[in-house]
């Protein structure tokens, strides 16, 4: 009798510790086993995970409404307040024992809204919660990176229209300072996209691994949310070239004023002597 397990991965603004995690986890599993980059908690009710990534997202797979709120609300509490609600993608996984993977729509394994396997596997598990959590990490950037282009918009609408920026240089250099946070995050983030050791490990997972993938579209997803970061990075740098002429023009004016002053008490004090003289 097929039976389905939903994953919903979540994914934060901050990023999250591993070793932080843990202790969060344990009160909702029976086993957690935490490396450098993730945690895993396998749950105690039967074939229940969840899987905690450092990169600032967190998978529940098989896990009931009420506990995955609470683990939530308490990964929310270690993190701190978020600047919006977390970004959720979801899949599900059907374990068939009849099921035949040569008739999937998509990749042998995947299909539009489901990983289909014979059997359940903790290392399909963990690969199937790992690009999940990646899509739902890309969304959040998706969005940060949008509302930058969107403000970006509106300082070069100005920029065109008056000549100037309607930014202060500092609120400007802050400006500069979070696009190239959030640059950072998107790199690091999308720098786990490289294929996981679990798929290097099993022809099978490595062919639900690149299902999973374009099921989601990261391939394209990443391009297109690079080629945004390298447009921004472009504006940036005018920016700050625009901000720097501003500054190097206000020290030449101030240094013209102070030589013109010198020039003028100069002139008072020879008019003076010659006055006494």
């Amino acid at each position: 009798m097929p039976r389905t397990l939903q994953v919903r991965a979540f994914s934060f603004a901050s990023t999250l510790s591993p070793k932080d995690l843990a202790p969060l986890l344990e009160t909702a599993s029976s086993s957690v086993r935490a490396t450098k980059t993730q945690v895993v908690a396998e749950c105690t009710d039967p074939e229940s995970w969840i899987v905690a990534y450092d990169f600032g997202a967190i998978a529940f797979i098989g896990v009931d409404d009420e506990k995955r709120d609470r683990v939530t609300k308490a990964v929310l509490g270690r993190i701190g307040p978020e600047p919006h609600p977390p970004m959720e993608e979801q899949m599900l996984i059907e374990v068939n024992a009849e099921a035949e993977p040569s008739q999937q729509a998509m990749a042998p394994g995947v299909s539009f809204d489901r990983v289909v396997v014979r059997a359940l596997d903790r290392r399909l598990v963990e690969l199937v919660a790992l690009v999940v959590a990646q899509s739902a990490a890309m969304e959040y950037y998706e969005e940060d990176v949008d509302q930058i282009l969107a403000r970006l918009k509106e300082v070069s609408e100005h920029l065109a229209q008056t000549g100037k920026l309607s930014e202060t240089p500092r609120d400007l250099l802050r400006f500069v300072g979070d696009g190239m946070s959030t640059h950072n995050q998107v790199v690091f983030t999308l720098s786990l996209l490289d294929t996981p050791q679990l798929a290097w490990e099993d022809e099978a997972l490595d062919r639900i691994y690149r299902g999973l993938r374009g099921q989601f579209e990261i391939a394209d997803r990443f391009r297109a949310l690079d080629l945004k970061l390298r447009m921004i990075q472009d504006n940036f740098e005018i920016f700050v070239e625009i901000t720097q002429e501003r500054r190097n023009y206000r020290l030449e004016l101030t240094v013209a004023i102070l030589v013109a002053l010198e020039v003028v008490l100069f002139v008072y004090e020879l008019v003076r002597d010659t006055m006494r003289k």
